[in-house]
């Protein structure tokens, strides 16, 4: 499962806190130490940084996404790798405006969800061209190439209980859609004609 700002994550003994701190966010992980010395409770700051989702394979080890300020109007998303609770290295996700949801298919091996840049013609006064659903595959805390899902506004929720079987919801115009996914991308997209949208979305069994 995954949280965003303001949320806790119960994952394998771990609880991530996330809280707003001034321009950028705070959050602790608490667990059992690796060394059975009893609970630990450690604390990091991303400055300029909005922390959207963290999932964790183990008690020592994250992921999480995000966004941070990017090109034009535009954010940029960004993959942190966290180590007992601190942040132990990150990257930019270029072709991404934000990430707001990450699973893991396997340990250290995740997929996150999001959408792309708006973009405007080259002309003064053109119009704005919203971005579209984005996904992007993550291998040790490293981001691959982001892929475009095209008729999705944003994919916001991923999840997965097994290396190969992975869903996602996306958000549409009018309604949402269900997102199956094959090694990684996405394979197939459902539309769910609905009033409002799904946000999240997550498995208790295969």
């Amino acid at each position: 499962r995954s949280a965003r700002s303001r949320g806790r994550l119960v994952i394998l003994g771990v609880v991530v806190l996330l809280v707003a701190a001034g321009t950028g966010i705070a959050f602790a992980v608490m667990g059992g130490s690796p060394k059975a010395s009893g609970p630990f409770v450690t604390t990091a700051v991303l400055q300029n940084a909005e922390l959207n989702s963290v999932t964790c394979w183990s008690s020592a080890s994250c992921i999480a996404v995000g966004t941070v300020p990017g090109p034009k109007a535009n954010g940029e998303g960004e993959v942190w790798l966290l180590s007992n609770g601190k942040p132990v290295a990150s990257h930019p996700v270029s072709g991404a405006a934000s990430l707001v949801t990450v699973a893991c298919r396997a340990p250290g091996q995740c997929i996150a969800g999001g959408r792309t840049p708006q973009s405007t013609g080259p002309a003064a006064g053109s119009p704005v061209v919203p971005g579209v659903g984005a996904t992007v595959t993550i291998s040790g805390g490293v981001p691959g190439q982001v892929e475009k899902v095209p008729g999705v506004e944003a994919v916001v929720g991923v999840t997965c209980w097994s290396a190969a079987s992975c869903v996602g919801v996306g958000e549409l115009a009018t309604g949402s859609a269900v997102l199956s996914f094959r090694d990684g991308s996405v394979s197939s997209v459902d539309r769910v004609p609905a009033d409002g949208t799904f946000e999240s979305i997550s498995c208790g069994a295969p």
